[in-house]
């Protein structure tokens, strides 16, 4: 009979252990979903970093926006503050050299575009911008070498050649430069820009009357937005290929919309010499001395 007794209290104590023991578990499992949903999921994480991303995106491009537009101390201030956040991406460099540029600073330009193309060396981007701010900085062979790089980019060869262009220009290679833009030219013989940049070249060779050819054919385009700069050019190249009445005639063109406009006095003054006329020329000079603070601006033939 005890021992019945015994077998009865021992069960209920073991009922009694197993159920504590479960309520613990239980506890123990709530307590860890509970923790579980405090835990951010994968996906959330995942939507996080997107969120994040897309911040960054859209201030960069505000960035960009600004210095579009010219507002350069709202760029620089909103890139600060990218940078004090840590944002070292290749776009946060290539905007910094590009706000270095449109403030003159070629040599800090180098060093952000530099920085940008370490953290992506096949960024079609960030090759040509290296390459110009090389370029901007006297370092024409590393332009050179990364207009190379640029040109085996598939959809970039315009813009190597483009910067090709710029660097024989810029390294006093003119004649190089020529037969680089020719060969644009004859690939899109409409486009004036590249006709006025040849002009250009051919008139830092002196290369007066094939300058004008190139200068005649922008003169008739309907595309031509500034009409007067092309009248100035063209003044320049008459009164050096010795055809002084036009040269007058484009200088007064430019004088009827700038009646202020120095090197256009300047053209005329001297061509109104060469004519023999020269109370008109007298006129022009005097004219252009009260307008800029520098004789030497009328002085040669």
């Amino acid at each position: 009979m005890l021992c019945g007794t015994r077998l009865t209290s021992l069960h209920n104590e073991a009922d009694h252990l197993n159920r504590a023991v479960y309520m613990v578990l239980l506890a123990i499992c709530c307590q860890l979903n509970t923790m579980a949903r405090a835990l951010p999921t994968q996906t959330d994480t995942s939507s996080r970093l997107t969120t994040v991303r897309s911040e960054k995106r859209n201030k960069l491009s505000q960035v960009k926006s600004l210095l579009e537009a010219g507002d350069i101390d709202s760029a620089r201030k909103l890139l600060i503050a990218l940078k004090n956040s840590q944002h070292t991406e290749e776009e946060f460099w290539c905007l910094f050299s590009e706000l270095y540029s449109a403030e003159g600073e070629f040599d800090l330009a180098l060093e952000a575009a530099e920085k940008a193309y370490t953290r992506n060396t096949s960024s079609a981007r960030t090759i040509k911008l290296y390459g110009e701010m090389a370029c901007l900085n006297g370092r024409f062979k590393l332009a050179e070498q990364l207009c190379k790089k640029l040109s085996l980019i598939a959809g970039h060869e315009l813009e190597a050649s483009l910067l090709m262009v710029r660097i024989c220009r810029m390294s006093y290679r003119y004649d190089q430069a020529i037969t680089e833009i020719t060969k644009l030219i004859e690939k899109f013989p409409n486009n004036i820009d590249y006709r006025e940049l040849r002009a250009e070249l051919l008139m830092h060779r002196s290369k007066w009357k094939l300058a004008l050819r190139d200068l005649n054919e922008i003169e008739k385009s309907k595309e031509l937005k500034s009409r007067t700069r092309i009248y100035r050019l063209k003044a320049r190249c008459h009164l050096y290929a010795h055809e002084y009445h036009s040269a007058v005639e484009y200088a007064s063109r430019v004088l009827r919309s700038f009646p202020r406009d120095p090197v256009a006095l300047q053209i005329r003054a001297k061509s109104y010499k060469h004519l023999g006329k020269h109370a008109q020329a007298k006129q022009d000079r005097e004219k252009g001395k009260t307008i800029v603070d520098d004789t030497d601006i009328f002085s040669g033939n």
